[in-house]
């Protein structure tokens, strides 16, 4: 029963609570469908009535619940993926977490890649570890949208970095999954040399061309804790070192030049799609020495929690209290 969605709180007075279900319960299938992860029982629980299996205390159980409508059913899981989260195969040039230092908890050291959890909290996916199964899940139950770290449209450099071949056929998926109208947030972490420039104005005018189903790309810099020499595409595509090392952080030249290119197609995508969709990180903002737009660029703040509009946030809400606070009664001073 490891990998059966296993209730870890219940909200009381909630329609959970009125029906009956307890913390430790193990959820086994709802009415006659099998219930995998959290996904699957809020797809199947979203009618007014239904019927629960769970185990409690070895005891197989029926709960009848009945659920007002537009409510939340009031209770939480220990885990939305109980058989585990899948883990990320690749060996990206850029990875974060490959650069963080020795001796911190093991938790921040799990590279993740689950399309379940894409959806419901959106962590970015490559997409190069789906099964064709993961696919048709899915499309069948239209598990949308889904927040992927694209990168690039061309096969080779993407697969040089990932680190990866599959990552040519997580683009592949890429491709597939918007011909099946799921939307997709897309991540390109920019890399000097590697995917900016031409690389990148060819990816967005693939984008452009081609998807139907994105709402939002998110050009962010590559973070890197070191440096080095100026290099072609081609001198990384041959690079037996996988090109770790030649990694170079973006300045202020190379930052303007993207801010540049996003204007401009922020103009293109929003004359066919009525939204700019194409959005600059805040950090590339600050490295180049620009003022942070105002909250209307952000169109919605798609991507806030991939440092996108982060700043302007904070600045906007930081002048709502400061004005809220100057508006209260000042106390009189004896």
């Amino acid at each position: 029963m490891d990998k059966c969605l296993t209730v870890c709180d219940v909200l009381k007075g909630s329609d959970a609570h009125l029906a009956g279900f307890l913390p430790g319960d193990i959820i086994l299938g709802i009415e006659d469908h099998t219930i995998s992860d959290l996904i699957d029982f809020s797809i199947h629980s979203a009618d007014c009535e239904f019927d629960v299996k769970i185990l409690r205390n070895r005891n197989i159980k029926t709960i009848h619940v009945r659920r007002r409508p537009l409510c939340d059913l009031g209770m939480s899981f220990q885990t939305p993926v109980p058989d585990g989260v899948k883990r990320c195969n690749s060996g990206c040039i850029f990875c974060f977490v490959d650069q963080l230092p020795y001796g911190l908890r093991s938790e921040l050291y799990l590279k993740d890649d689950d399309y379940r959890l894409s959806f419901l909290t959106g962590n970015f996916i490559t997409l190069n570890n789906l099964s064709r199964q993961d696919m048709k899940r899915i499309v069948d139950q239209y598990i949308s949208p889904l927040y992927i770290s694209l990168h690039t449209t061309d096969p080779e450099i993407r697969s040089y970095m990932m680190g990866s071949s599959a990552a040519i056929d997580g683009l592949k998926l890429f491709w597939e999954l918007d011909k099946n109208r799921i939307k997709t947030h897309l991540q390109v972490v920019l890399c000097p040399d590697v995917n900016d420039h031409d690389v990148l104005e060819k990816t967005l005018s693939d984008l452009y061309e081609e998807a139907e189903n994105v709402l939002s790309i998110g050009l962010v810099p590559v973070a890197t804790s070191g440096s080095g020499n100026s290099f072609t595409v081609q001198d990384v595509l041959t690079d037996e070192g996988h090109g770790k090392s030649k990694l170079r952080s973006f300045d202020k030249k190379r930052s303007l030049e993207v801010l540049e290119t996003v204007k401009k197609w922020q103009r293109t995508f929003h004359d066919r799609f009525k939204s700019r969709v194409v959005y600059a990180s805040d950090e590339l903002f600050l490295i180049a020495g620009s003022e942070i737009p105002g909250a209307m660029y952000y169109g919605g703040f798609p991507q806030i929690e991939n440092g996108i509009g982060m700043i302007r946030d904070f600045l906007d809400e930081f002048k709502r209290e400061l004005s809220r606070l100057s508006k209260r009664p000042q106390e009189v001073q004896y």
